[in-house]
């Protein structure tokens, strides 16, 4: 079977997109006709969500951000800080050519983990194998469900 083995990088287009929406909604925040004050503390909310998201999502520095994939006979592992889970791919995961959401659920428990993963926070060669085995197994598997609700 396959095995694909990824560590994951800071991403510029995150970064960037994420800029983006923040400087909007500052500009956002700051047009409002309400008080200053008020104008002023709808931004400072903005601006520590954003260092929130920056911390978890681009330095991915908080406890359930993941660093890496791994891949491997069928059996998905993610690696966050300092710990290695065993995990299933969630139906509810998203795959494009330019960005990929991934959830992931922990083994005999009901915690799921998110990962957005930017085509270019791995090398290209990576991020298409990576497509290709996601929309690979999500087909086989949808087939498999399929095939077991009507047997």
């Amino acid at each position: 079977m396959h095995r694909i083995d990824i560590n994951l990088q800071p991403s510029a287009y995150f970064k960037w997109l994420l800029c983006l929406i923040t400087l909007g909604s500052l500009f956002i925040s700051f047009s409002l006709p309400v008080h200053i004050l008020i104008r002023f503390f709808l931004a400072s909310i903005v601006i520590i969500y954003a260092v929130s998201i920056f911390y978890s999502g681009y330095w991915m520095k908080s406890k359930k951000s993941i660093a890496g994939l791994l891949f491997n006979d069928g059996n998905w592992q993610i690696f966050c800080l300092n710990k290695r889970l065993d995990v299933k791919l969630c139906g509810e995961s998203t795959v494009t050519n330019w960005v990929s959401v991934l959830r992931f659920q922990v083994l005999n428990t009901r915690q799921k983990y998110t990962s957005i993963i930017f085509k270019d926070a791995m090398n290209a060669e990576d991020y298409r194998r990576l497509i290709v085995l996601l929309r690979t197994t999500r087909a086989y598997q949808a087939e498999r469900t399929r095939k077991s609700r009507f047997a």
